[in-house]
């Protein structure tokens, strides 16, 4: 099984994910714990978030972010690093329709685009592109 897929299947399995930012330093900064509710392969991630989950001033500017899911049972992880953009609301109008989500009137969606990832699995790390 490829890499990739080995990611996938672990992401179809995860309930919640982290979501950070790298600063301008190169720091990851881990901002919250978010709920996925839609994505395309591992190239494009949606999440609802509300104000008080995480800061949404944080993502007004399309920022270099990671998304990080993991299955402790079996010991594996993914990081993936890609870009996060904060949805506007006619952009939000046209994923509702392609991407059959409904998300509540108090959250605000973001959409995380993937550039590459790595796969932690069996004490061993494997980098793919996406």
């Amino acid at each position: 099984m490829t890499v990739k897929r080995i990611s996938l299947e672990l992401w179809e399995q995860c309930k919640v994910v982290v979501l950070g930012i790298i600063t301008h330093e190169g720091i990851p900064e881990m901002k919250g714990l978010v709920t996925p509710i839609s994505y395309v392969g591992l190239k494009t991630f949606y999440f609802d978030i509300t104000n008080y989950q995480i800061e949404a001033s944080f993502f007004e500017l399309p920022v270099t972010g990671i998304i990080c899911y993991y299955n402790q049972t079996i010991f594996k992880s993914v990081t993936i690093n890609g870009h996060i953009h904060l949805l506007t609301k006619e952009e939000v109008q046209h994923i509702q329709i392609s991407q059959k989500i409904n998300p509540s009137a108090k959250c605000q969606i973001l959409q995380f685009t993937s550039q590459n990832g790595t796969l932690y699995s069996d004490y061993k790390t494997h980098l793919f592109d996406i």
